[in-house]
């Protein structure tokens, strides 16, 4: 998140939200999306996205998409 972010000392708890950094516009939010689904090689669907409120409800998105 820092690097997709270009900020190497932001903070982040499961409870942040979008509008709580600094930069996080709605084409931050598509670079950091595209840029998980890279480094993690996953896909989110619309659905997935849609419902992502957090951090912390990412990160979950994230854990789920790599469960077996």
């Amino acid at each position: 998140m820092r690097g997709l972010l270009g900020d190497d000392d932001i903070v982040l708890t499961p409870e942040t939200l979008p509008a709580d950094v600094a930069g996080w516009d709605s084409l931050a939010n598509i670079n950091i999306i595209f840029g998980i689904e890279e480094e993690f090689g996953i896909r989110f669907g619309d659905d997935d996205l849609a419902s992502t409120n957090t951090i912390g409800e990412l990160a979950d998105r994230v854990d789920r998409a790599l469960a077996p």
